[in-house]
């Protein structure tokens, strides 16, 4: 005997598959538009059915509460449910909340081995946060040789604090030999993109010559756009170099720093 749908049965069926006909890329496009409804109406059912794409936006919905009351507990779950299917972000936002003590209590280690997962599939930040896991010996324990392996990674895609840290270690011989070439290098790769801390570091190792001779000019630059964005020791800096200069040296480095135009991340 034939099956006989009611119309009311067919449209419900009928909707339902047209849900699922969308894709979480759709619903992506609605979330980047500001259109949290139709986000939420394309991601739920996919999520349900076991997208990790979906559940990852879906889960990104109720961590910023867009379209939905913020419930950090419900996100927790929903990254989960897509960092198991192996979705880097969605691993990675699984470790910062789980980091942070959002959705639950605090956990270093359960972090940790998240960021390792997403770190291991070339996630650029958390190859970052693994690396300061690691040197603050936060849910493992302490290893700045390994600290160092996972910033280098994520410097070589263009993490200028990833860069910063890295240079840190070289300068003080901490995981790495102590290599001031590589710190001003990796200073000066971090500075160029705008990075406040780099350019004052990278002030301070030219001012007192940690490659040779002191170069007061360049240290004058970067001490004035370490101080343009407010970094609190950068004042010291530049007037201390300053002192150094003649006024026109003074002037041209005042009109090179007035030039820089920071780099962007890539």
């Amino acid at each position: 005997m034939p099956i006989r749908l009611t119309t009311a049965l067919f449209a419900a069926l009928s909707l339902a598959a047209g849900a699922l006909a969308q894709t979480a890329q759709d619903g992506d496009a609605a979330w980047r538009a500001g259109d949290y409804e139709t986000a939420r109406a394309i991601w739920a059912p996919l999520a349900e059915a076991g997208d990790a794409e979906a559940q990852l936006g879906l889960g990104r919905m109720y961590f910023f509460g867009h379209g939905v009351q913020s419930d950090h507990a419900e996100a927790i779950r929903l990254y989960r449910l897509a960092a198991e299917q192996g979705l880097a972000r969605a691993q990675y936002n699984l470790g910062q909340m789980l980091r942070n003590g959002q959705g639950g209590p605090v956990d270093h280690a359960q972090a940790v081995y998240w960021y390792r997962a997403a770190a291991d599939q070339g996630f650029r930040d958390a190859q970052f946060n693994l690396g300061v896991m690691y040197e603050r010996g936060r849910g493992i324990d302490p290893d700045p040789a390994e600290a160092a392996r996972w910033y280098r990674l994520a410097a070589d895609q263009g993490d200028d604090y990833a860069m910063y840290n890295l240079a840190v270690l070289y300068r003080d011989g901490r995981g790495v030999e102590r290599d001031y070439e590589a710190a001003v290098h990796l200073f000066r790769q971090a500075a160029v993109m705008g990075l406040a801390p780099a350019q004052y570091n990278l002030g301070v190792m030219l001012y007192e010559g940690d490659l040779g001779a002191p170069d007061y000019f360049e240290a004058y630059v970067w001490f004035i756009l370490a101080a343009a964005q407010n970094h609190a020791e950068a004042w010291r800096g530049r007037d201390m170099a300053a002192r150094r200069l003649g006024e026109g040296e003074r002037l041209r480095a005042e009109a090179r720093a007035a030039e820089f135009q920071p780099l962007g991340q890539n």
